[in-house]
């Protein structure tokens, strides 16, 4: 599912470029609610409170996805995505490395091996193998290209260092 969050997130953000200046995109839970609900039986307004019952924490969610959304540039986002699809299985598997998985570990050496020995993707290589030795935040992106940077972005997400500072 976070996946998916993602690669919606990164879609968001080519809307954004697009539907932004026109002023097109809802920017609260009203205005998502009242654009959704104009769909015979969609009841969003209900689910979300189901879900969480608390608003404020709601509109924080949306803002959340928003910022997130406009944050990325809009020129790459959809060469991003399917980056991120094609690198899925790597990301998931220094995921697992990170969490113990020595049959992860084991897949990944020589997939890191080989896409090292790319000119473009050699720092990509380098910066999974640091995660993987347990460095984390925000130092790790220096010098990385936009597609690099989102999939080192989603596996630091997935290894519990999404960004923040560096684990002590």
């Amino acid at each position: 599912m976070s996946y998916d969050l993602a690669r919606t997130v990164r879609m968001l953000a080519t809307e954004l470029g697009e539907d932004a200046r026109a002023g097109g995109l809802p920017s609260t839970i009203a205005e998502v609610v009242a654009i959704a609900e104009q769909t015979e039986g969609v009841r969003l307004g209900e689910l979300l409170a189901a879900l969480q019952p608390d608003p404020r924490a709601v509109e924080e969610a949306l803002a959340g996805i928003l910022r997130a959304a406009a944050e990325l540039p809009p020129d790459d986002t959809a060469d991003i995505a399917g980056y991120l699809e094609r690198w899925e299985a790597v990301i998931a598997a220094v995921a697992a490395a990170c969490r113990g998985d020595q049959e992860a570990v084991t897949e990944l050496e020589p997939v890191l091996g080989e896409v090292s020995q790319s000119p473009d993707w050699a720092a990509l290589a380098g910066v999974l193998r640091r995660i993987l030795d347990g460095e984390r935040g925000t130092a790790l992106l220096d010098g990385l290209d936009s597609v690099d940077t989102a999939i080192v972005r989603e596996t630091l997400r997935r290894v519990g260092g999404d960004g923040g500072e560096p684990a002590a």
